[in-house]
């Protein structure tokens, strides 16, 4: 074999091994190359799932609310799933958004009853962005093997007078209600069960005085009796219970036969003060000084 035999067997061997490696190279450079893509995709893949259902959602048609709805008694389903049901029904936009919603009853006495609903809103990417919770109170009526669910409230026990005599409630059922033909509020006729423990009638009496007070003080030009007529028990003027723990009271303030507004109280030295009043939350500067606990108030 001579010189010029083996130099062009030698360049044929290099131009092999050189190709192997090139290739080996472009495979293993490819095979990094999908896996950076896949974990990306995968990382992906969650958010566009959820925009997309985000995006289905907002294009779903949302079914009309039902002012009273009725669910059917079912054998084996229980009453606090009958009114987690209807509440679907009253708040279709709820089963939409996919809210969370649990209930509890209170009270279940023959075709009547009250109990507590939370419900858990997130925005569907569940981002927590505008993720929010609430909680509320429920009356149902029961008639024909269904139960009705009558009216729902985010104040406290409370709640149309009518609609408590439509569904024939018991009187010792009915919360504080309001008349909206007298547009007057009517007082329930069982303090025990619907007011805080030691909280009577004369305690609505004289936070109403109080909140006059407030009124003529603070409130000169959107307050409902002004001049002489304050100094009268106004027979006009109302005031609703939302909230209360201990001496701390939240609350709605009805005056001119319907026109309401939200205020804050505490009750010192056996007398009650309005501290504030006004559909926004308080000046933190107005409610700390009296240690006003959370659950009653969130100061700005």
């Amino acid at each position: 074999m001579n010189k010029k035999q083996i130099n062009t067997k030698l360049a044929a061997i290099i131009i092999v091994v050189f190709l192997i490696t090139a290739s080996v190279f472009v495979w293993k450079y490819e095979d990094i190359r999908y896996k950076i893509s896949s974990q990306n995709n995968q990382q992906n893949i969650v958010p566009q799932i959820e925009n997309n259902q985000e995006e289905l959602n907002k294009n779903q048609e949302i079914p009309e609310a039902i002012e009273y709805p009725t669910i059917a008694i079912e054998p084996g389903v229980s009453l606090e799933e009958i009114i987690r049901q209807a509440i679907f029904k009253k708040f279709p936009n709820w089963k939409v958004k996919n809210y969370s919603v649990t209930t509890t009853v209170e009270t279940n006495e023959k075709d009547h009853a009250i109990g507590r609903f939370i419900y858990d809103g997130y925005n569907i990417t569940r981002d927590g962005k505008y993720h929010n919770t609430a909680d509320g109170i429920w009356f149902a009526a029961k008639s024909d093997n269904a139960w009705t669910l009558v009216t729902t409230s985010y104040t406290g026990y409370w709640g149309s007078c009518q609609d408590f005599k439509k569904y024939k409630f018991p009187s010792d059922m009915i919360p504080d209600c309001w008349d909206t033909e007298k547009k007057i509020l009517i007082d329930t006729l069982n303090q025990g069960r619907f007011y805080p423990k030691n909280f009577t009638k004369k305690d609505k009496q004289e936070l109403i005085q109080a909140y006059i007070e407030y009124g003529k003080k603070n409130l000169p030009e959107g307050f409902g009796c002004k001049g002489s007529k304050c100094d009268k028990y106004n027979l006009y003027s109302y005031v609703r219970l939302d909230k209360s723990i201990n001496n701390y009271l939240r609350g709605t303030f009805f005056g001119n036969g319907g026109e309401n507004i939200g205020f804050y109280a505490i009750k010192q030295s056996d007398k009650w003060i309005v501290v504030y009043s006004g559909q926004d939350s308080p000046s933190c500067s107005l409610t700390d000084p009296y240690n006003f606990p959370e659950v009653i108030v969130k100061c700005k």
